[in-house]
């Protein structure tokens, strides 16, 4: 971060990146788990995967509204990797949410939806790059849909170049 001879820059250099990565970590927190903050997605158009349509390519649209802070559409076919691009708002100063998505099913029992943005960038005054990882546990005979109480999200926050990991933690959605 600050280099400096005196000790006391490099003493406030460790304290400043530990400041920032709690503001990145808590950012991140609420871009993940809405009860958190004022970023919202109630309200953001469903997306529903019937099973018998997984293998096909999917377009998912949303607009911003009242209870939805994401806006964007992203064309998706499962198992495939496929680029992000959303314009988002009431998460800080960050207006875009940037990476490459994909998304899985978990064969196990009971099966999982396992999704994963990559190479992310939450882009605003100052960005943060990290990769996601969720998982959560399918309710039987749905279109797919998570059962609540399930989902966790695995983040890892990284520098500019994706070389050094900053961080890792876990989220635990309600």
């Amino acid at each position: 971060m600050l280099k400096s001879v005196l000790f006391t820059s490099i003493l406030l250099s460790s304290f400043l990146l530990n400041a920032k990565n709690d503001s990145y970590r808590s950012t991140l927190t609420n871009l993940f788990d809405q009860s958190k903050g004022k970023f919202k997605i109630q309200d953001c158009d469903d997306f529903n995967i019937v099973p018998a349509e997984i293998f096909n390519s999917i377009k998912y649209s949303t607009k911003f509204n009242k209870k939805c802070d994401i806006e964007g559409e992203v064309s998706l076919k499962l198992f495939m990797p496929f680029p992000v691009n959303m314009q988002i708002r009431n998460l800080d100063s960050y207006k875009t949410v940037l990476g490459t998505a994909k998304l899985n099913l978990g064969m196990n029992n009971p099966p999982t939806i396992l999704a994963e943005l990559t190479k992310a960038e939450l882009r605003g005054k100052d960005s943060i790059f990290f990769n996601a990882y969720y998982s959560g546990e399918v309710m039987p005979a749905s279109t797919l849909k998570v059962k609540p109480g399930t989902e966790v999200v695995r983040v890892e926050i990284f520098d500019k170049s994706f070389k050094k990991k900053l961080e890792e933690f876990s989220i635990k959605l309600k």
